[in-house]
């Protein structure tokens, strides 16, 4: 019997998969920002989810000249833990500088601060959600709340494409 898996799925067992997250708690008008590096010799095929507990806002943005902090790096998981590939997409959380770049998107949801309510938000996964993002080409996701104690989950998930 042929055993059948989408592509995405069949990266993941080649060790091509990886998955980053990061969490915060930001207050009224604050960001949480994560800059995405993508190396020059291949594509980075990446879906996000971002969940809070309140009014926020996300914005996607391309070729950000916000700069990579070392310290504030993501670890990026191999998701076939049999594999020890590791991933050229470089993740950081708290980029410095200024230039958000070109938006790509805007995204609002939660309630706001006077309980009024404001459509949910699943995140953006699966193939319809992916963004192939270009090689040697950096990106910029912004989340801001619109309100105090707001906790900030983001889930970054890709496979990179080699060939």
């Amino acid at each position: 019997m042929a055993r059948v898996i989408d592509h995405a799925h069949h990266e993941i067992h080649r060790g091509l998969g990886y998955v980053a997250t990061d969490t915060a708690t930001v207050n009224d008008a604050g960001t949480r920002e994560v800059r995405i590096a993508v190396a020059a010799t291949h594509e980075a095929h990446m879906t996000f989810e971002v969940s809070a507990t309140l009014h926020t806002t996300i914005q996607f943005y391309e070729d950000t000249t916000k700069a990579d902090v070392s310290g504030n790096r993501l670890t990026s998981i191999n998701r076939n833990r049999d594999s020890s590939n590791t991933s050229n997409v470089t993740i950081c959380h708290t980029p410095s500088g200024s230039g958000d770049g070109t938006i790509l998107f805007t995204f609002v949801f939660g309630a706001d601060s006077l309980g009024a309510a404001k459509p949910g938000f699943g995140g953006v996964e699966g193939s319809r959600g992916e963004f192939i993002l270009k090689p040697g080409k950096v990106y910029l996701l912004k989340v801001t709340s619109g309100t105090d104690g707001n906790l900030i989950s983001i889930i970054l998930d890709w496979y990179e494409e080699l060939e």
